[in-house]
């Protein structure tokens, strides 16, 4: 099917009612959108889950508030119950409650003035919100739809055929240790908690981000780092004499470091085999996402601790999933530490979305 064609504003495009893509035919269109003007946002219906409340997770939350005598409009719907837990923690104490639904929950939050609006931009950031064909999934049990929308799935072991199709592109990693998440965001996130696990023994509380990313991943650390946790950001991603300043003035407290490779939007790569070396040897670790490149295009394994990556676009070319991954490499000291951080940090994907993309 070709997309090479007129799609009026607000449509989902391939068209599926999972689709993670909308239409914004003209500029008006996307100044509208990302000024959320009342007259764009009423035809964009749906979109990118992160940031569209998809009609299924308006509908299931509806259905599970009121079923809990609840307000709906103070409820937020979160993939899981630990996922909950990880957004209530950066809530102050007592103004959110979790409600477990079968295999989401609800999160209750207080009347105080903006504190709905600081959940739902956590549940943004951490990559957590409820999948869509979870939420559609959940309704048609309820019976509030007659069945869910038919598309081709992988009938086997999708989680399997998953791994078994990206452990050539992130080899020697082993198809079992790769971290199959919610989102791409949710990667991102994980990984960032995961090194702050292994460091934070260690009295290292900097990170550095290099390089202008994509805007989520700094919203984690000026959102989720602790009081005594200090963030330095270095835009100019290829400036080595920048970099040797910070390495020189911090890197003995240095905890992490995150790049994309390129990154997103400014395409800019980091001489990522010399600044691994470099971290390494001032005792910090590197987190590197090519998303905008794609695994299959880039190996930036032999260059990171831990390798973040989207599989919502390249993976996911009918764009109608949202998943993410994340892998150690074996070859960091650090690897096991990292991998047991990583099992308590990150939001598993949906099995249906898995089946989705291995159907694909």
């Amino acid at each position: 099917m070709s997309f090479l064609r007129h799609h009026p504003v607000g449509a989902r495009i391939p068209g599926s009612q999972h689709s993670v893509v909308v239409s914004l035919p003209a500029m008006a269109d996307v100044i509208g959108y990302e000024e959320r003007r009342p007259d764009t946002m009423r035809a964009v219906q749906t979109g990118y889950p992160r940031f569209i409340r998809h009609p299924f997770l308006l509908a299931a939350t509806q259905q599970a508030a009121e079923e809990k005598a609840l307000n709906p409009s103070a409820c937020l719907p979160v993939a899981s119950v630990a996922a909950a837990k990880q957004i209530a923690q950066f809530l102050p104490a007592a103004t959110a409650r979790i409600l477990p639904v079968d295999d989401w929950a609800l999160l209750q939050i207080s009347a105080e003035e903006n504190l709905a609006e600081r959940a739902g931009k956590l549940i943004q950031h951490l990559g957590v919100t409820l999948p869509t064909r979870q939420a559609e999934g959940w309704l048609v049990a309820q019976g509030k739809l007659p069945q869910a929308e038919p598309e081709k799935l992988f009938s086997g072991d999708a989680d399997a055929r998953v791994r078994q199709a990206l452990a050539p592109l992130l080899a020697p990693v082993c198809a079992a240790d790769i971290f199959l998440c919610n989102s791409g965001m949710n990667a991102v996130y994980a990984a960032i908690e995961a090194v702050r696990a292994v460091q934070r023994p260690r009295g290292r509380n900097i990170w550095l981000q290099l390089g202008w990313l994509y805007t989520d991943t700094t919203a984690i650390f000026q959102k989720c780092l602790g009081a005594e946790e200090i963030f330095l950001l270095q835009e100019n991603a290829p400036d080595r004499a920048a970099l040797e300043k910070i390495f020189a003035e911090h890197g003995d407290r240095l905890a992490g470091i995150i790049t994309e490779a390129p990154t997103n939007p400014l395409l800019q790569t980091a001489d990522l085999e010399w600044l691994a070396a470099t971290a390494h040897r001032h005792g910090a670790l590197c987190i590197v996402d090519p998303s905008a490149a794609g695994l299959i295009n880039v190996d930036v394994l032999p260059f990171a601790d831990l390798v973040v990556t989207s599989l919502t676009k390249y993976a996911g070319h009918c764009g109608d999933i949202l998943l993410g991954c994340i892998a150690a490499n074996p070859a960091s000291p650090d690897c096991a530490a990292l991998q047991t951080a990583l099992a308590a940090a990150y939001t598993p994907a949906y099995a249906r979305d898995l089946a989705r993309l291995a159907g694909v």
